[in-house]
């Protein structure tokens, strides 16, 4: 049930004002993921050890890597079921 462009056209202009403060929102809340990812790259290193190839990765993209499941530490910086929920 897809709409003609006349409709997305009008639904766009209706709610133009909404979108762009949508799209702020959206910007500003992207800067958030900056320090999150340093973060997570920084407790990877930790993890990883000599060789951070994970931890490299994951600074280069930004993306969050499941750590919960490369951590064979007794005690381990994030838990289990962390890992499982971000699959």
């Amino acid at each position: 049930m897809s709409k003609s462009t006349h409709e997305t056209a009008a639904f766009i202009i209706e709610n133009r004002d909404r979108i762009k403060w949508a799209m702020i929102r959206c910007i500003f809340s992207a800067c958030l993921v900056v320090p999150y990812a340093a973060s997570t790259v920084i407790h990877m290193r930790r993890i990883e050890g000599r060789l951070p190839i994970l931890a490299v990765t994951e600074f280069g993209s930004g993306a969050i890597f499941p750590l919960e499941f490369i951590d064979r530490r007794r005690r381990p910086f994030f838990p289990r079921w962390l890992g499982y929920y971000n699959l």
